[in-house]
């Protein structure tokens, strides 16, 4: 990944209200109060199913260095594979 600290955040009406990007590099503790508007009954509410364990998967071998989840690493690199060649940026 070209940029592995960065993860895109789409806007919706139930979590951020515009378009944004998440920076790991800047992660930081905080009440989960703080965070009321994202999290819902304890799910977070911003991101499909799909796209919050993408997040994780990013987060997870950004902190650590390793893969979580193999099987979803080797689909993402496909998947940027094919965005790149599409775009003719390979």
């Amino acid at each position: 990944m070209q940029f592995p600290h960065l993860f895109y955040v789409p806007s919706n009406a139930s979590g951020f209200a515009e378009e944004g990007v998440l920076r790991f590099e800047h992660i930081q503790p905080v009440a989960a109060e703080g965070v009321q508007p994202l999290f819902r009954n304890g799910k977070q509410s911003f991101l499909t199913d799909s796209a919050w364990a993408v997040l994780q998967q990013r987060l997870h071998l950004f902190v650590t260095n390793r893969v979580l989840d193999q099987a979803m690493e080797e689909a993402l690199q496909a998947y940027t594979a094919c965005l790149l060649e599409a775009y003719g940026l390979r």
